[in-house]
């Protein structure tokens, strides 16, 4: 009888301790994702391909009991956190969960982060760079070395710096700092058409790295059917330079603000007399979109129509917008009968510095009466 019990005990011990490695080394590493938009999400969301890393995503007004995550990622641009919810991210802070506020606009907010040294760098970085292998390495990251669970981890490979001033191409891998170094990529890749017109492609928000490509690669191969040469720009502080080097033939400025801060801009504009053409990309899934009578409005309408107008911005045309994949993430994609009828506005609006005046027609639409 005693010798029974002994093994029911021994048994119920290995059990406890199995559980207990069980939970500190392999079970599930839990990230939350808070305020993060849907198109960072997806991006994010579709990097993580370790299944031993389970993500989570929530808006910021209406939070669960954080305390039994491992990490929490909140984005901070923009984000206004009922004091309800902001107690709920101290007190799993409390509890010894890991904290991280990306870009904080109230500076209040960044006390929320709770990790210091190396951790703090590490994931600052994995995530300013983003991209698919950085965000890749910082869920591997974080469960290696913030969760402690080395098994069913991937090899975790430092953050990858991604140019703040870039041309970029369809593969991720495919990026260059200089204009050369893209020219000689597209002649080795037969992708270079000698003599062709050339187009500059300025991204913003959202860009090549931070949300997904195929919108861009969608846009690009639509032109590169009308034998146009594209160049796909990631870029703020250097867009004049690019420019001044590239000399296009027409601009395409997928806005969020202004082209460049300053008079430089309009005056280079005006010296290279290039169209400069916005289309609009919705923050909508396209279905809600159509149903939406006011279609954009406040921050989004300012940065997207107002601003880029400035700089002489036109053809505020929605091309892209918001659709679902077979998981459920959402993606930007050109609007499927909009993208050709785009392709074409574009090679009319070339065709203008060729064109005689006697053959040029202009149309004057009223939309609510004279």
């Amino acid at each position: 009888m005693k010798k029974k019990l002994l093994f029911i005990i021994i048994g119920v011990l290995v059990l406890i301790g199995a559980f207990m490695f069980y939970q500190k080394k392999m079970s599930a590493t839990k990230v939350a994702l808070i305020n993060y938009p849907d198109f960072m999400l997806t991006k994010m969301e579709k990097s993580n391909d370790n299944r031993w890393v389970k993500i989570k995503s929530f808006k910021p007004d209406n939070l669960p009991d954080l305390k039994s995550y491992d990490q929490l990622l909140v984005f901070g641009m923009g984000l206004e956190l009922p004091a309800t919810e902001e107690a709920k991210i101290a007190a799993a802070s409390e509890e010894g969960v890991n904290v991280f506020m990306q870009l904080a606009t109230n500076p209040r907010l960044e006390q929320l982060t709770n990790m210091k040294g190396d951790a703090l760098d590490k994931i600052n970085e994995y995530m300013a760079n983003g991209g698919t292998k950085n965000y890749k390495n910082l869920f591997n990251y974080i469960r290696r070395d913030i969760d402690g669970k080395t098994m069913f981890t991937d090899t975790v490979t430092p953050p990858m710096d991604m140019p703040r001033e870039a041309i970029f191409y369809k593969d991720d891998d495919a990026i260059f700092k200089t204009v050369e170094e893209f020219e000689t990529y597209t002649k080795k890749n037969n992708i270079h058409k000698a003599d062709a017109p050339r187009i500059v492609l300025f991204t913003s928000m959202p860009g090549p790295f931070n949300a997904n490509r195929d919108h861009l690669i969608q846009l690009i191969e639509e032109l590169e059917r009308r034998g146009i040469n594209v160049y796909p720009i990631a870029a703020f502080a250097g867009r004049i330079d690019y420019l001044k080097e590239i000399k296009p033939n027409l601009i395409i400025y997928l806005p969020h603000g202004k082209l460049a801060h300053g008079n430089e801009m309009k005056k280079l504009l005006s010296k290279q007399n290039v169209p400069v053409l916005s289309p609009i990309s919705v923050f909508q899934q396209y279905d809600e979109w159509l149903k939406d009578k006011q279609g954009m409005f406040g921050g989004i309408l300012s940065q997207s129509v107002t601003m880029p107008e400035l700089d002489g911005g036109i053809v505020p045309y929605a091309l892209f917008a918001q659709y679902k994949d077979d998981n459920g993430h959402l993606l930007f994609k050109a609007i499927p009968e909009r993208l050709p009828k785009f392709g074409q506005m574009v090679e009319n609006y070339m065709s203008l510095k060729t064109k005689s005046n006697k053959d040029k027609k202009v149309a004057i639409v009223y939309f609510k009466g004279p």
